[in-house]
């Protein structure tokens, strides 16, 4: 095609936000958008789901590896909210795998952190309790099922003190929970 003419994929492209549209200068000075390379959002979102690609991958190759987790955290700090719900599923997920990891752990409550936070300033208080209650019963079914992983524990405690900051009463726990004596059965129930 001639370098002046616009396909109909170009028409639509102008239409765009400029900060979103990827261009290139021709042999004649004019700038041209550039099909080929991916806009600016798209290129730094695709930036960051590499990131977190990596630090997965190196995070379920060495067990607990706390700088893949580390790195992890710092790139979801990078990330719009939207992005905040798949994260805690996929860290739901490796909790579930890997339930004595506390890094992964540590990982998880950085993320729920990072959505009641984002809840709180939009004055969504009842979604933020929500998910506690949401985490706090995925907990307690961890503990329940792989009893003695002090990370699970960690966890638990991480989400008793969020829901006091909510003004929700934190869940309360028990015996069989705790796998105490008898002989303090009663001081937790």
């Amino acid at each position: 095609t001639h370098p002046h003419t616009h396909t109909p994929t170009d028409t639509h492209i102008h239409t765009q936000h400029p900060s979103l549209v990827s261009t290139k200068t021709d042999s004649h000075g004019d700038r041209r958008v550039d099909t080929q390379t991916p806009p600016t959002a798209t290129r730094t979102h695709m930036g960051w789901e590499r990131e977190l690609e990596a630090s997965s991958r190196a995070a379920e190759r060495y067990s607990k590896n706390y700088n893949a987790w580390t790195h992890k955290m710092w790139v979801s700090r990078q990330l719009p909210y939207e992005h905040l719900a798949d994260l805690a599923e996929t860290s739901r997920r490796h909790c579930r795998m890997n339930v004595s990891d506390t890094a992964a752990q540590h990982f998880r409550c950085v993320v729920i952190q990072q959505q009641l936070a984002h809840l709180l300033q939009s004055a969504h208080v009842c979604r933020a309790r929500a998910i506690i209650r949401h985490e706090q019963l995925f907990t307690q079914d961890l503990i329940e099922t792989f009893p003695g992983h002090e990370s699970l524990w960690i966890a638990m405690r991480w989400l008793f003190d969020a829901a006091l900051l909510l003004g929700r009463d934190p869940p309360q726990p028990t015996a069989a929970h705790c796998n105490t004596p008898k002989r303090l059965a009663g001081v937790l129930d």
